[in-house]
């Protein structure tokens, strides 16, 4: 049959009429009127049915496409009056979103199609439809094609179950009086076209007298639903049987809220989800969508229940990642109020969402610093306002102190460009920032002492050369000694860099056989010394792979400072109170004391141990080495501690191991 017209036969529409908006129940009246007009003819249908269904949407561009072979592509045959996109008569050579409607038994809307994963499909990738709502024509069980509606532009707005069920309306009704006009049958009235609408829609659809709330007609989705032979088993019956039987009070109280909701709702006013029971038992979350209809001077509604539990699902993976994350995450509108913060960021400032979210972003408590970082905040939020990515490093406030963090601030904009939320986010650095001050100390003393000890050198080799010094060989011994502990130092720096710019991971290390070798050896060296020892057979700490070396520092230093004859006790013990580091295996610690009965160790030299101090108050190897135990207990999440009196007893505290 023919169906096209030329532009010229169009009926005339007003900017007005092309402007204004429908509700559902105009919508559906209007549509109802043209398929009652027998004075159109099929095309002048058409077109009048797809300009209504655009105003109703509001979308600009609305077609109806002949299919015979979808490898072959679609033709055009109708589209509404004001269509640009793609004229009547048109060939498309792939049908796009349409090959994917006529695979499926219900509508297919794509409100976004790069957000929902079409950026391949033809329809956008060839033609720019970035938003789409289609459905499937059958006349005699057999596909002629689509009904479909779209936009170059995404919608800000998912389509909602009634908006799919109407397309789904017009595309059985046009089904319907294609396959009249190829028989020559006339159309159903409006009873019949409402009819099948209920039955064809894959959600539960049921019409409700208004005040009573008894069931007029129901698709099969809702008999389903209620466990029913059929629809014409649900008619006359209560709307409450399509709920589970525990929750029906509550929704009798709220009979009226339900009826007359603007819009899908999924939560009662108390909180509570909206759930229907299955037929096999299960609850699931619904959605719930009702539509005011008059049908014979009486009140009714139509009301759309759809299963949203797949959905409540992939937002509760969505909410567990982002509260699963060990950074700081939240989300700000564009002026800077608090919307949402992650778990993590709450438990570092101690806090509820309920206390933080609301706030302005530079009000929240892990901004409780000096003011200057308020005031680069509240920069850096207007920078990403205007839809700049911001990231430096800044000092927050936390329960347990201070921490410094890689903050940033990450627009994100709508269709339009328009910067509609600010992501924040900050990555804990505090480490890493001390180790890089701690580095830039430590190459400062290096500098400083390598300059030193090389001018000592020239002047005694200068003396040397010129003949003024007496004893030349004790001379070139100075120089000798000079050297070596200039290249001590040297190795001792390479070593800390090396340790600290690629920090190793904590893993299981055997302390108290670590221990006994580096007690076999010292004792070997040192002959005078007399090592003590307390280690169990098998004893395994959570450690870098340094930690031989820290054991090999800290009792080389207590055989080598306390004296003639030292005598050093060494004990290695599990231990369940050790609040101040990371617990273990079991939840235990591993506690390693060194004890000498030496003059103590000096103040300078037990701060750097404690990490209280910095290597910068020391000027030689034996206090690098030093600040490299403090560091390989550190990195291994351990800490140290120092007493002194008659002696000095260094306790290095690491957690557990059971590996």
């Amino acid at each position: 049959m023919s169906e096209s017209h030329s532009a010229d036969e169009r009926p005339e529409t007003t900017a007005e009429e092309r402007r204004e908006s429908l509700d559902i129940a105009a919508a559906r009246e209007q549509l109802y009127e043209l398929f009652d007009d027998e004075s159109l003819d099929l095309p002048a249908l058409q077109r009048r049915a797809v300009t209504l269904t655009c105003r109703y949407l509001d979308l600009p561009e609305g077609h109806v496409k002949r299919i015979d072979d979808p490898e072959q592509g679609a033709t055009v045959t109708v589209t509404n009056e004001t269509a640009d996109l793609v004229p009547e008569g048109a060939q498309v050579d792939h049908p796009g979103y349409c090959k994917t409607v006529i695979q499926r038994e219900e509508s297919l809307a794509v409100a976004d199609a790069v957000a929902e994963g079409y950026e391949t499909n033809p329809g956008y990738a060839d033609h720019g439809v970035a938003c789409y709502l289609g459905a499937k024509i059958t006349v005699d069980g057999e596909v002629y094609g689509t009904v479909c509606f779209g936009a170059e532009t995404p919608r800000d707005r998912e389509f909602t179950p009634v908006e799919q069920t109407f397309v789904e309306l017009l595309s059985e009704a046009l089904g319907r009086r294609f396959t009249e006009a190829e028989m020559g049958a006339e159309l159903d009235r409006t009873r019949r076209k409402y009819e099948s609408l209920v039955s064809s829609a894959t959600d539960a659809v049921v019409l409700l007298e208004r005040d009573s709330g008894e069931i007029v007609e129901a698709n099969d989705a809702a008999a389903d639903l209620a466990d029913a032979a059929d629809p014409e088993a649900l008619v006359g019956r209560e709307y409450l049987v399509l709920f589970p039987d525990g929750e029906r009070e509550r929704y009798t109280t709220h009979w009226d809220w339900i009826v007359d909701i603007d819009g899908s709702r999924e939560w009662f006013p108390d909180g509570e989800p909206i759930v229907v029971e299955t037929a096999d038992g299960e609850t699931v979350p619904v959605s719930i969508e009702a539509d005011r209809v008059s049908l014979d001077g009486r009140e009714h509604a139509q009301v759309t229940i759809r299963d949203i539990a797949d959905r409540r699902r992939r937002e509760r993976r969505a909410e567990a990642i982002f509260d699963q994350t060990h950074q700081f995450t939240g989300l700000l509108a564009p002026d800077g109020t608090l919307l949402e913060a992650n778990q993590t960021a709450l438990d570092f400032a101690g806090v509820t969402r309920e206390q933080a979210v609301g706030e302005h972003f530079t009000d929240a408590p892990w901004w409780d610093v000096d003011e200057e970082y308020r005031e680069r905040l509240a920069d850096a939020l207007d920078r990403a306002a205007d839809g700049e990515f911001v990231r430096y490093e800044t000092p927050v406030s936390g329960v347990d102190g201070e921490q410094i963090i890689d903050f940033s601030v990450r627009p994100i904009t709508d269709e339009t460009g328009e910067v509609e939320l600010l992501i924040p986010e900050g990555r804990d650095v505090t480490a890493r920032v001390e180790r890089d001050r701690q580095l830039a100390v430590l190459s400062r003393v290096l500098r400083h002492n390598f300059r030193n000890d090389v001018g000592v050198i020239g002047g005694f080799a200068e003396g040397i050369a010129e003949g003024v010094v007496d004893d030349e060989q004790s001379m070139a011994a100075r120089i000798h000694r000079r050297a070596t502990q200039l290249s001590k130092l040297v190795a001792r720096y390479r070593e800390a860099v090396d340790l600290l710019t690629d920090p190793p991971t904590p893993g299981a290390v055997p302390a108290a056989d670590t221990v006994r070798e580096v007690v076999a050896d010292v004792t070997e060296s040192a002959e005078d010394a007399t090592v003590e020892t307390d280690l169990p057979a098998s004893c395994t700490v959570e450690a870098v792979p340094a930690f031989r070396r820290a054991v090999e520092e800290l009792l080389d230093n207590a055989v080598e400072h306390t004296g003639p004859e030292p005598t050093v006790t060494v004990s290695v013990a599990r231990t369940e109170s050790a609040p101040e580091v990371a617990k273990g295996a079991d939840g235990e610690a591993v506690r390693l004391r060194i004890a000498d009965d030496g003059p103590g160790l000096p103040e300078a030299e037990r701060e750097v141990l404690t990490g209280d101090g910095t290597v910068g108050v020391l000027d030689h190897a034996d206090g690098v080495d030093l600040w490299l135990v403090y560091w390989i207990v550190d990195l291994s999440d351990g800490r140290i501690d120092v007493t002194v009196d008659d002696g000095t007893e260094i306790t290095v505290t690491l957690p557990a191991s059971d590996r």
